[in-house]
């Protein structure tokens, strides 16, 4: 996939309506990025794997708004797929 910032959800969601996981960046002072390997799993919700301390959570939007920083990152233009 072609690196392409992800601006909505609705973005998010197309990006990765094969059902396959796909790697993205959240842009972090420095020039340093922090990486998610993202799936859209059949029930609409994500399931999130933080690569910087391996953990893995499964959220629906709400929960991913307020438990990531996904939604904020998109809101400030620096969210990446990669």
């Amino acid at each position: 996939m072609k690196t392409k910032r992800i601006w909505t959800i609705k973005d998010l969601k197309k990006a990765l309506k094969d059902g396959q996981p796909h790697d993205f960046a959240i842009a972090l002072n420095g020039g340093v990025y922090s990486r998610k390997t993202i799936t859209l799993l059949p029930d609409g919700r994500f399931q999130i794997f933080a690569h910087i301390d391996d953990t893995e959570m499964t959220v629906n939007y709400a929960k991913m708004r307020s438990r990531t920083n996904i939604v904020k990152a998109m809101r400030l233009r620096n969210f990446w797929t990669i």
